[in-house]
């Protein structure tokens, strides 16, 4: 299922020359970030390419972790110029570990388009995070089913009339990667099972997509809903490219920097007609949730609180209605309008 928006593997082709340049700048960066296990080299290359074919003025990374699509969406960005990148996620490392070992590779300016905030991404609004972008590349790499309320019900609406894709990782495409099938000793997949499988080896199949992640359900679920093409990146790097492509970026950049292995799916809202309706999930923040989820305790309590209130005005009231000198108003007034006297 080819799209005329974007290609992974095209991305990769038509930056081929300028990967094998940057050969050894993108190996030292890979390795100063030392993460291999959450993305290999060549995902990391696919990134990066993806960067430096679309053009973006923002890459929006959801989840960042220890740094390494920071890393290679910041490297692209300093190369195509005029883009930025704001990355969110609740963890410090960048911070505390990877920007250091970062730093002995590249000059101090290099940081310069990245925006690392440590951040609770259900708490960043929206509107303000997109700005004026008008072009833009996300990297859903966050996981749970609030994010990905957050991601389609708050953050795609804004999307909808902005030049976007959206990157998705953590998903395998059965059909090119078999063998995930099995359940084999483990049980249902379900979320948070990572808290006791963290190997990743408990995993939902929907279709041919196979994730330990929540947002592969939230995906097919909201693609499905609004008839939305969900591409696969395997699948682009599989049928996408000739078999003498493939051989030329072997040659070009070796089999650590190139792969057509992907594990990541994409999609982007510009693939509907402008009229379409599209069917966005409910989005509420979490004060405003926290806010309309009291303890029932709590709403009794402040109930009783309004109702002694009302019960001590009452009191007040008719105390004063019984005095000498409330009579003595409702005497004057009722002779006032006797003897036709208006206040002026």
């Amino acid at each position: 299922m080819q799209s005329s928006l974007f290609s992974p593997a095209f991305a990769v082709w038509n930056q081929r020359q300028v990967l094998q340049q940057k050969r050894d700048r993108l190996q030292a960066l890979f390795h100063a970030v030392n993460d291999p296990d959450s993305l290999t080299l060549s995902q990391w290359v696919h990134l990066y390419a993806a960067v430096l074919e679309f053009k973006p003025d923002l890459v929006l990374e959801l989840g960042r972790n220890v740094g390494n699509s920071t890393c290679a969406f910041t490297e692209a960005a300093n190369q195509i110029g005029e883009c930025r990148v704001v990355s969110l996620c609740r963890s410090t490392n960048w911070q505390e570990s990877t920007q250091a070992r970062v730093s002995q590779i590249v000059p101090a300016e290099w940081f310069q388009p990245l925006d690392a905030r440590v951040a609770d991404i259900l708490q960043v609004e929206a509107k303000a995070l997109l700005g004026n972008s008008q072009r833009v590349l996300v990297l859903w790499d966050a996981h749970g089913f609030d994010v990905a309320e957050y991601m389609l019900g708050s953050l795609m609406p804004l999307l909808k009339d902005r030049q976007h894709i959206v990157l998705v990782h953590d998903i395998t495409d059965l059909r090119y990667h078999a063998g995930q099938e099995s359940y084999g000793d483990k049980p249902l997949w379900r979320a948070g099972n990572d808290d006791v499988y963290s190997d990743h080896t408990v995993r939902v199949v929907l279709g041919h997509l196979s994730s330990a992640v929540e947002q592969a359900i939230a995906l097919v679920d909201f693609t499905s809903r609004n008839h939305l093409p969900l591409h696969s990146a395997d699948e682009s790097f599989y049928s996408e490219l000739s078999q003498e492509q493939n051989n030329v970026l072997r040659d070009l950049l070796g089999d650590e920097l190139f792969s057509r292995n992907a594990h990541w799916f994409w999609f982007s809202l510009n693939e509907t007609n402008e009229s379409a309706l599209i069917h966005f999930p409910k989005f509420t923040s979490p004060e405003l949730d926290r806010h309309l989820n009291k303890p029932a305790s709590s709403s009794h309590l402040n109930t009783d609180q309004l109702n002694a209130e009302v019960a001590l005005l009452k009191s007040t009231i008719a105390g004063m209605e019984s005095s000498k000198f409330w009579k003595i108003r409702l005497l004057w007034l009722k002779l006032k309008k006797l003897l036709g006297i208006h206040q002026t």
